[in-house]
């Protein structure tokens, strides 16, 4: 090869060197690569996860269960004035279907409240633990035989806090307040639609005879409705105008007031429902 061929190999090995791409860096792309690749899909990945465990711990961290709900509800309500409307119901076997309605007010923070009772009309006043209730007219009378002359009161200790859920069931609770109380004691809740729940209420095995209920609560937390039964007896108590207030009454005079162990009942069918078998 003369000098003239050897120049022309050469020119022509540098073009061809020229037009080849670059050698490959493997260490480059290990190294280099990875990064903008590989990393942020790992962060993104790992974000996500820890958002999606966040939000199934939230939920059940920060959504009440329906028994929750319910006794939070209760001690809503308790926390301020309201006036109720009670019906009681009960059917009587070979009898005429019993009711009672009462319309009152109450306070649970003072332990105050006053109701009014349908056919027959007595009113009753509630001042800490004792119930008054004035006499009907048309007591009978080997109940009234047994009152002094000049009493028109019947005074009775509250039962509420300490009586037997079922008994309190029977007599329709007389203060609402009560059923509240009992309320937060609620088992085996279930709530069957949007602020409507069922319930059981604890009672002695020896009666042989479950309470339940549904209770209903508002958009602020509040009990609306509240149904409770037992056996044959079925109470609705319904709670309304939260905060209101009314005048207290004052405790009837001593000379007018006979002091009981127990409260009077009336004759069966008139004027309480009877005892329904346990």
């Amino acid at each position: 090869m003369d000098r003239t061929e050897e120049q022309i190999v050469r020119a022509l090995l540098a073009r061809a060197s020229a037009d080849l791409p670059p050698e490959p860096d493997l260490m480059a792309k290990v190294t280099r690569g990875r990064r903008p690749i590989l990393v942020p899909a790992l962060v993104s990945g790992l974000a996500a996860m820890v958002v999606a465990v966040t939000l199934v711990t939230s939920q059940f961290v920060t959504a009440p269960s329906a028994q929750a709900a319910v006794v939070a509800a209760a001690e809503r309500t308790a926390t301020e004035s309201f006036r109720s409307h009670v019906v009681t119901t009960q059917e009587i076997p070979d009898g005429r279907p019993y009711e009672r309605v009462v319309d009152g007010f109450f306070d649970p923070a003072t332990r105050y409240g006053h109701a009014q009772v349908r056919e027959p009309a007595y009113e009753m006043i509630f001042i800490g633990d004792t119930v008054y209730r004035r006499l009907p007219a048309d007591l009978p009378e080997q109940i009234l035989a047994g009152i002094p002359e000049g009493k028109q009161w019947v005074a009775t200790d509250k039962v509420e806090d300490r009586g037997p859920v079922h008994a309190l069931a029977k007599q329709g609770f007389p203060d609402p307040a009560a059923a509240l109380r009992q309320l937060e004691a609620a088992d085996e809740v279930v709530e069957t639609s949007q602020g409507r729940y069922t319930f059981e209420l604890p009672v002695a095995e020896e009666l042989g005879q479950a309470l339940t209920g549904t209770v209903e609560v508002d958009d602020e937390g509040r009990v609306r409705r509240l149904e409770i039964v037992a056996g044959p007896t079925r109470t609705t108590l319904e709670f309304r105008d939260h905060g209101a207030r009314e005048p207290e009454r004052a405790a009837p005079p001593e000379a007018e007031v006979q002091r009981l162990g127990e409260a009077i009942r009336p004759a069966q069918g008139a004027t309480e429902p009877a005892a329904s078998p346990a």
